[in-house]
């Protein structure tokens, strides 16, 4: 590629930028490909080095577990860092990157995919780290070579493409501390950073200004038009040796409030009651003000096109969705009741290989045990199908005058914090996952904004916060990692407004007396957030590195509910603990809904009875009768709860309320929790 030369003032405004003087600050800056040194890098275990070429460092792997490791690196304190750098593998495989002070551990320590045999290019997210800090890299592998071209550690945002907004019918980009000339290159939903040293990017838009670059939102495809507020923009460089280079990471818009035409606004319920909806009558006449609807993409899909389907067309193509499994959805009455509905959205495998393939992340293991797969936003087709269901879903459930009803949230994928259970891409480093759960949700939020600003995309969490479910690091991920990790990253990457579902069951799903839980406390150590701690999460999310626009995410309890054991014992704990989770959930502002998992005790639940309904006997969940539980849910946001929820006290153990409700004043500054139970 022929990279034409920016004008000398373009440059030298460049230099000259607040973050470019900073960046030269910072002295972490190892390019191996010029100068023929190994700067103080120590090859610290079952690697040798090789002689420094103009390909960069050799690295000899030699046994099982290989890494070398950088010299002392004074980096800026107190900011979130980046980690440029380019690497090659013979075998190919997960590297992994380590920073640490002392000793590098696993928490402290970030994954990336090194296809075999390619140079592969990545722009990591660090934390604040100590001063001076050391780097650790494991390359794939246990026998054979890898290359490490060059490695440049700065301040996070000060380098590169560092601004994306819509602009009437442009994208301005901000660009910073990239040598001249550069270019901005255009990476698609489906590509990556790698895709640069591959030659597959094309460059787009032109210079306006010392550091701005317009690139029109609309482009042409194959059958159409694609608007690039899905594609993210990464600068390259020109290099005396590689020809050139990736400067900083893709980043992408996210600020897309204002660029769907205007939309009805969702209902605004009277109170955070919600149920995951089974029957509608029943859930209209409790008074239910959330309502959350599984909704299965796969099975949405019509790819045979037929002449009844509903369709929507992405760059000139047309997608087909099934006309009765759109129409089977009870948005309408759900809404015009005064709810505000919710949709999960999923994607089971159906044992179709095309479908699947096109909905289900091509790392989905078939041995996951809820046949739930990872959405797929890493191959062309999966990432154009997954923007086709949901501009279609949101256009349908958000437009003027409400036809088909009103949807309020979406939620991505179902407790992917337990990711081979119920979002499955395999077994995966904690990163992997994170990275591509990033991908999908920020895929789900750009195309819906491009139909309505009403619509609210979450990400989903069980209850474990600093555990990981079934202690299997490769296959779940503790809640508070998550969130950090995403959040960091989708900062650098361009932040969006992106909110939390969360699920805070009983410690022990078959003990409904969550106020007992041993695994729940009031700091962000605890192990699990449960509806005991639960103001732990609301005060975690209000810091300001998980912010957006100087507010704390917004927060659904999704799904979560109580045993019973089928005795009048337990009909009546499972009532009191329903009870006692309202109570903390309506003191805590911070969260807007409170649903309800399930209306009707399941057979495949393994066991457990979470239902407001006893189940038919023999039957899948065809209700029988009502529990207790479904005359408390009834009255909780009424003037009689007071005395619908006076059973209540003594099975708790309480004199009052006031013991379980979180005080007015408790906030990111305030000690958690209300008055200390007897």
């Amino acid at each position: 590629m022929r990279l034409a030369l920016l004008p000398a003032f373009v440059a030298r405004a460049v230099a000259m930028t607040p973050a470019f003087l900073a960046l030269h600050a910072v002295p972490p800056d190892f390019d191996f490909t010029l100068h023929a040194t190994r700067h103080e890098w120590m090859a610290s275990h079952d690697v040798a080095f090789a002689p420094v070429t103009t390909n960069g460092l050799g690295v000899i792997i030699r046994g099982p577990d290989p890494f070398f490791t950088s010299p002392p690196l004074h980096v800026p304190p107190h900011v979130n860092l980046m980690v440029e750098l380019r690497l090659r593998s013979q075998t190919g495989g997960w590297a992994q990157l380590f920073w640490f002070e002392g000793a590098a551990s696993e928490a402290d320590s970030v994954h990336f995919h090194c296809p075999r045999d390619q140079w592969t290019d990545v722009c990591l997210s660090l934390p604040p780290s100590a001063v001076p800090m050391r780097l650790r890299i494991d390359p794939p592998g246990t026998e054979g070579r890898a290359q490490l071209a060059w490695l440049r550690v700065s301040p996070a945002g000060g380098r590169g493409v560092h601004d994306a907004k819509v602009v009437a019918d442009s994208l301005r980009l901000a660009v910073g501390n990239v040598r001249a000339p550069f270019q901005v290159m255009e990476v698609l939903p489906h590509q990556q950073l790698s895709d640069v040293s591959r030659g597959s990017l094309g460059a787009v838009g032109s210079p306006a200004g010392a550091s701005g670059w317009i690139v029109p939102r609309m482009a042409p495809a194959a059958e159409g038009q694609r608007d690039r507020v899905l594609s993210g923009f990464v600068a390259i460089e020109a290099h005396p040796v590689h020809g050139w280079r990736p400067a900083g990471p893709v980043h992408h818009a996210g600020q897309l409030e204002a660029i769907a035409p205007p939309a009805a606004p969702p209902p605004r319920p009277s109170s955070k009651k919600g149920l995951q909806v089974q029957m509608t009558e029943d859930a209209v006449a409790l008074g239910v003000r959330h309502a959350a609807l599984n909704v299965n993409l796969t099975s949405l899909m019509d790819p045979e096109g037929r002449p009844d389907s509903y369709e929507w067309i992405v760059a000139g193509r047309r997608h087909g969705f099934d006309r009765a499994a759109i129409d089977a959805l009870p948005v309408k009455p759900l809404s015009d009741s005064g709810a505000a509905v919710t949709l999960i959205l999923l994607a089971y495998a159906s044992g179709d290989p095309a479908r699947d393939a096109i909905w289900l992340h091509p790392r989905y293991d078939s041995r996951a045990p809820n046949r739930l797969g990872a959405f797929n936003p890493v191959t062309e087709d999966g990432a154009r199908w997954l923007q086709a269901a949901v501009e279609f879903l949101c256009h349908r459930f958000s437009r003027p005058g409400s036809p088909h009803g009103q949807v309020a949230h979406l939620i991505v994928g179902n407790e992917v914090t337990a990711h081979w259970h119920w979002a499955n891409m395999g077994e995966v480093p904690a990163s992997i996952f994170i990275k591509d759960y990033l991908r999908s949700v920020r895929l789900i939020h750009a195309a819906a904004a491009r139909v309505t600003s009403s619509i609210r995309v979450h990400l989903s969490l069980d209850h474990h916060w600093n555990l990981t479910y079934g202690n299997a690091p490769l296959r779940a991920i503790p809640g508070r990692r998550l969130i950090d990790d995403f959040a960091r990253t989708a900062r650098l990457e361009g932040d969006f407004p992106w909110h939390v579902a969360y699920h805070p069951y009983p410690e022990d799903l078959f003990k409904a007396a969550t106020w007992k839980d041993t695994s729940a406390f009031p700091a962000p150590t605890s192990p699990r957030i449960t509806f005991k701690n639960l103001e732990v999460l609301t005060t975690y999310l209000a810091r300001p590195e998980l912010t957006w626009n100087r507010q704390p995410r917004r927060i659904l309890l999704s799904e979560q509910g109580f045993h019973s054991d089928g005795t009048p014992r337990g009909d009546q704990l499972q009532a009191a603990a329903y009870a006692y989770a309202w109570h903390k959930v309506d003191s805590l502002p911070g969260i807007d809904a409170f649903i309800l998992h399930r209306h009707v005790d399941h057979r495949d639940e393994g066991g457990l009875n979470l239902g407001l309904w006893r189940r038919r006997p023999g039957s899948i969940a065809d209700p029988e009768s009502p529990k207790p539980i479904h005359e408390v849910f009834r009255m909780a946001d009424t003037p009689g709860r007071d005395e619908a929820f006076a059973f209540a006290l003594p099975i708790i153990g309480v004199p009052d309320w006031s013991h379980v409700r979180v005080p007015a004043n408790s906030g990111p500054d305030s000690k958690p929790g209300g008055k200390p139970m007897p």
